[in-house]
């Protein structure tokens, strides 16, 4: 059954600096000069109590939250407050990606609404989230009603099903179309711009649009068989689909992973090559679409495998190797393509292997916070030893902070210089190179947050004194 609302992850830096570090006042490595304080817009008052509810707009220059008020919750958008409702559903305020628009859900007495700007929908007994297309212009959401689950598409109610996917309604990165899983009877079904299509028995995570959005795929199971349908086409059955379908930054080609008579195999455009053991995680193409990577678990030992070449086995990382230790299961090619990076355990401790090059073990590396520059020349990732939180940029460490919440690291569009929220003791700050920023009570960062903007300009949200600030930086220019 669809949950409520699917929650909007979002790290207010301060609030949440007790849950990663404990009580530990950490003290930097090198102290250097603050930066002055950049251009601050009150664009919120903020009451008491509603720290929690705080969403950051992807742009980094609006904010919305939970109020309370007599009477019941509303959602106020910077200073702006919305109508009342016996209660506001946790975790479901969200903005489009433009950050222009708005969506919520709301209880009414024993229904529930979707909030979309300032429009209501109609009443139903439960919604899931509200989701915007990539072009911002539309909006969809699951809906039951009281003969069964709809998609409300851009305040349309499609054919009524028994139930709704948990992952709810997919634009194609286009916006052009939508995609949906129902169940009709007892069986699963994928629904394609209204269209039912041909085969059944959707798993029900495994809807797929390719980049340029002409192509399509999903992963079914019917009886003994597992198969993925593309373009309409139905794939050979297999044993099980033990990864997503995932098509390459070109749309050209797609890869997933399968098992047939004990064997793990990779299908890559179709042809199918045996892998040396189970694949854990995602497969991942490098930017330009020429380059694959997987990891395969081969008994107690994970490996790397990239364009084919199996690397060196190293210990899995999971929960009981250290504090934090699932998170690190993440591999990153460069922008070029060129260049390749991936956590790995040794010793019980995990270290990125950085182009064939293993680098310090640490407690933990943050899947949050790494990334190559955008020019490819140069890789920082977030760690961990005992207590201490810093940066390692290239080889070199630098700061030592109480948490770098998510989204962690961002390059600046030129590569010169690399920011994130971060905190130290009772401030939050953002670091841009090796400069700490204002200090503020929290710095409110929503997952996948821009800190530059094209320009190379800083921009974010803070919060001082019960109110919320819109801050711009024009950092100094760097030589090239």
């Amino acid at each position: 059954m669809l949950p409520q609302a699917l929650a909007t992850r979002c790290a207010t830096v301060g609030f949440l600096s007790r849950v990663f570090s404990g009580s530990e006042q950490a003290t930097p490595v090198a102290d250097v000069a603050r930066r002055d304080p950049g251009t601050e817009t009150v664009i919120a008052e903020l009451p008491d109590g509603i720290s929690g509810s705080l969403v950051a707009s992807p742009d980094g220059r609006r904010v919305a939250y939970i109020d309370k008020v007599a009477g019941g919750h509303r959602v106020v958008v910077d200073r702006q407050p919305g109508h009342v409702y016996s209660k506001i559903v946790e975790g479901s305020v969200i903005f489009s990606p433009d950050s222009q628009r708005i969506g919520y859900l709301a209880e009414t007495g024993r229904a529930t609404v979707a909030v979309i700007d300032t429009n209501e929908s109609h009443p139903y007994q439960r919604t899931g989230s509200v989701v915007f297309s990539p072009d911002s212009h539309r909006s969809a959401f699951p809906a039951r009603t009281a003969t069964g689950w709809v998609a409300v598409i851009d305040g349309a109610e499609g054919r009524t099903y028994a139930d709704f996917v948990e992952t709810g309604c997919v634009f194609s990165p286009d916006s052009r179309h939508v995609a949906y899983g129902v169940k009709r009877a007892d069986t699963w079904i994928t629904v394609l711009d209204g269209e039912e299509q041909p085969y059944t028995g959707l798993v029900r995570t495994g809807l797929a649009f390719s980049p340029d959005s002409k192509r399509f795929g999903y992963q079914n199971h019917d009886g003994e068989q597992n198969f993925v349908v593309i373009d309409g086409t139905k794939g050979q059955p297999y044993d099980g689909i033990v990864s997503d379908l995932i098509f390459s930054p070109d749309s050209s080609h797609y890869v997933y992973a399968a098992t047939r008579g004990g064997k793990f195999l990779i299908v890559r455009d179709g042809e199918e090559q045996e892998t040396l053991g189970p694949i854990a995680g995602q497969p991942l193409f490098s930017p330009d679409s020429r380059r694959l990577a997987y990891r395969v678990d081969i008994g107690k030992q994970w490996m790397m495998v990239l364009d084919g070449e199996p690397g060196k086995a190293y210990g899995p990382v999971r929960p009981f190797d250290v504090r934090l230790a699932s998170w690190a299961a993440w591999a990153t090619f460069s922008p070029d393509g060129q260049r390749f990076a991936y956590a790995a355990v040794d010793e019980g401790k995990i270290m990125v292997v950085l182009d064939g090059k293993e680098g310090t073990k640490y407690n933990t590396v943050f899947y949050w916070g790494y990334g190559f520059a955008p020019d490819s020349r140069h890789f920082a990732y977030t760690a961990r030893t005992g207590r201490r939180i810093f940066v390692v940029m290239d080889t070199s460490e630098q700061g030592i902070y109480k948490t770098i919440p998510s989204p962690g690291l961002q390059w600046s569009p030129d590569s010169h210089t690399v920011a994130y929220a971060a905190t130290r003791e009772k401030e939050a700050f953002v670091v841009a190179g090796d400069v700490i920023g204002k200090p503020y009570d929290t710095v409110i960062m929503q997952e996948f947050s821009a800190l530059f903007d094209p320009g190379g300009h800083l921009h974010y949200l803070a919060t001082a004194n019960h109110q919320v600030y819109a801050v711009e930086e024009q950092l100094a220019a760097k030589p090239a």
